[in-house]
This record gives C-alpha cells, structure tokens and sequence, in this order.
C-alpha cells in the first residue's frame, strides 16, 4: 500500500485519539463518565469505518480491478453503523453524544488536511 496513504492513515488515528481522549475528559467533567464513553464510542466507530474505507478503496485501486465487493461491504459498513446507534436510541442526549462523537471525526479529518495542505480542501 502507498506509504504516503499509510501516514495518513495513522496521522487521522493519532489525531482522532488525542482529540478524543481530551473531549471526553471534558464532556466527564462537565457533565458524566457516561456521555464522555459514548462520545469516545462514536468517534472510534467513525474512525474505524474511515480505516476500513480507506483499505478497501486503495486495495481495489492498486490491483487496477474492479472490485465487485465494494458496494457490498459499503452496505454492510452503513448497517453497521445504523445497528449499533439503535443502542441509544432511546434518549435523545446520549443519541446526540454519539453523533457529537461521530461527525467530530469529520470535522477533525477536514482540520488535518487543512493543517497538512493536502487534498482538495
């Protein structure tokens, strides 16, 4: 696999981990233990399902075929996802630190690339 993708890779983990380790300590603080795990949840989740995009893509892509299995573990990753917030759905504040701790991961994605100058954005 592209060494430079690879360093990408573990930089987002890095930076998820760090960033989510000191939100969580905050939202511990502020509020409970509780919503700081399911925060952490949400971002790990996040994180997980951008590792495991990100390999299946270069993997297709370095073996110039194509991969008739990708919109299949595309789905698979979305059920994933959708199974595991029927856990909280049962109140609406820990559904929101879950989805707080999600899309945090984005926003740090879109904050790593402008820090590091890379991509389109």
């Amino acid at each position: 696999m592209n060494k430079g993708i690879n360093k990408f890779l573990k930089d987002m983990v890095k930076c998820d981990l760090i960033s989510g380790v000191i939100i969580s300590l905050l939202i511990w603080l502020i509020s409970s233990f509780t919503y700081a795990e399911i925060y952490l949840i949400g971002i790990s989740i996040s994180l997980i399902n951008f590792i495991v995009s990100g390999y299946v893509t270069i993997n297709s892509l370095e073996y110039n075929k194509r991969n008739k299995y990708i919109p299949i573990i595309s789905f698979i990753r979305i059920i994933l996802i959708i199974a595991i917030s029927m856990f909280f759905i049962n109140d609406i504040t820990i559904m929101s630190y879950y989805m707080f701790g999600f899309i945090s991961h984005y926003i740090l994605l879109i904050a790593n690339c402008i820090k590091n100058r890379k991509g389109s954005v």
